[in-house]
C-alpha cells in the first residue's frame, strides 16, 4: 500500500511540474507580447512558476525511477526469501527411508483391501438374508405338506427368481410354460402349476443327462403330469445372418401359444450371446403378450441381448428384477408374434 502511494505522488509531482511550467511559459509569452500590459508580479510569478516546473519535473523523474528499483529489489529481495524457505523446509523435512516408504505402501494397501473386504461382506451377508427370506417365502408358496424342493445353487435359479416365477404363475395362471434349460426351476414351475390345478410346462434341455435328471425330479415330486422334459441338442442355427448355436427345435410340437417363457439355457459357455436365438427359433409359438423372463442379466451379454431386442422392436416394457444374478422381464411385441404352426 505504501509503495502504491508513493507511485502516485511521484506521477503527480510530475504533472504538477509540467503544469507550472506550461503556465509560466504562457506567462512569459504574454509578457513578451504585451509588455506594457503586465505587470512586473506577474512577470515574477511567471518566472517562479517555471523555474519551479523546470526543478520538479527532473526531480519527480529521478524519484520515480528510484521507486521503480526499489520495488524490483523488494521483489527480488521477496522471491530469494521463499526460495530459501522452501530450501529450509526440503532441508529440514525428515527423509523417508526404503523401509518405511514399503511401510507406508504396504499400510495403504492393507486399508484398501479391508474396504473391499468390507464391503463384500455387507453385499454377501445381504444377498444371504435376502436368499433365506425368498427360501422360506418360495416353501410358505409352493410347499406345506410335500417334498422338499430341489437344491438352488450352482447352474440352478437363485431363491429369489424361483419366488417370483411361483408367484407370477399363481398370479396369470398361464397354460403353457415354455423353459430354455432344465432343473429346479422346471420343478417349481410344474409344482406352481399344480397349484393352480392347471397349465403345463414344456423345458428344452440339450444335456441329455440333464434332461433324465430333471424328469427324475419331477417323478419324485409327483409332478410328471405337469412338466415334459424334451431333449434338444445344440444345432447350428442361422440369427440374423450369423450362425449360432441352439436347441434343435425342428421336432419340436407345442400344444398351444406360449404364455409364458423362462430364458435360463443355453449356457453361456456354449457360445457369445448364446440366447439370442430363443424370439426367431419359438417365434411360431410366440404371441403380443407373452411374458419372457431372461435370467443372468448380471452378464454383458444378456444385457446385450435385451438391448437388442428392443431396439428391433421385438419386446416391450422391459423391466430389471434386483434379483441376485440380474434378470429381466419383458413382454414381447405386435411386430414380433409369432403364427402358429399349421398342425396347432
Amino acid at each position: 500500500m505504501g509503495r502504491r502511494r508513493r507511485a502516485i505522488s511521484s506521477r503527480l509531482l510530475i504533472r504538477l511540474g509540467a503544469l507550472c511550467v506550461a503556465i509560466g511559459l504562457a506567462c512569459l509569452a504574454i509578457g513578451a507580447l504585451a509588455p506594457m500590459a503586465t505587470s512586473t508580479r506577474v512577470r515574477l510569478v511567471a518566472a517562479a512558476l517555471f523555474a519551479l516546473g523546470v526543478a520538479a519535473v527532473p526531480a519527480a523523474i529521478v524519484a520515480r525511477r528510484n521507486l521503480r528499483q526499489l520495488q524490483s529489489s523488494v521483489a527480488s529481495v521477496g522471491a530469494s526469501a521463499r526460495a530459501a524457505a522452501a530450501t529450509t523446509a526440503a532441508v529440514t523435512r525428515p527423509v523417508e527411508t526404503p523401509f518405511e516408504a514399503e511401510v507406508r505402501a504396504d499400510v495403504k494397501a492393507l486399508r484398501a483391501r479391508l474396504d473391499r473386504l468390507d464391503r463384500n461382506s455387507t453385499q454377501r451377508r445381504d444377498a444371504l438374508y435376502r436368499q433365506t427370506e425368498s427360501l422360506i417365502g418360495l416353501y410358505v408358496e409352493l410347499y406345506s405338506d410335500a417334498h422338499s424342493l430341489p437344491h438352488f445353487r450352482k447352474w440352478a435359479i437363485a431363491p429369489d427368481l424361483a419366488l417370483h416365477l411361483a408367484q407370477l404363475v399363481r398370479r396369470t395362471a398361464p397354460d403353457l410354460v415354455v423353459e430354455t434349460g432344465s432343473g429346479s426351476s422346471t420343478v417349481v414351475l410344474a409344482r406352481a402349476l399344480e397349484r393352480n390345478g392347471r397349465g403345463h410346462v414344456v423345458a428344452l434341455e440339450h444335456n441329455e443327462q440333464f434332461a433324465r435328471a430333471t424328469q427324475q425330479m419331477l417323478v419324485d415330486h409327483g409332478l410328471a403330469h405337469r412338466a415334459t422334459v424334451q431333449h434338444c441338442p445344440l444345432v447350428d442355427v442361422e440369427v440374423d445372418g450369423e450362425v449360432m448355436s441352439w436347441y434343435d427345435v425342428s421336432a419340436l410340437s407345442l400344444p398351444r401359444m406360449i404364455d409364458l417363457m423362462l430364458v435360463d439355457g443355453p449356457p453361456a459357455a456354449t457360445g457369445p450371446q448364446a440366447r439370442r436365438p430363443v424370439l426367431s427359433a419359438l417365434g411360431p409359438w410366440l404371441r403380443a403378450g407373452t411374458t419372457v423372463v431372461l435370467d443372468d442379466m448380471s452378464r454383458a451379454d444378456e444385457v446385450a441381448i435385451v438391448e437388442g431386442w428392443v431396439a428391433r422392436g421385438l419386446v416391450t416394457d422391459v423391466e430389471r428384477l434386483p434379483f441376485e444374478k440380474g434378470v429381466a422381464q419383458m413382454v414381447v411385441s405386435d411386430v414380433h408374434a409369432g403364427t402358429p404352426p399349421p398342425d396347432r
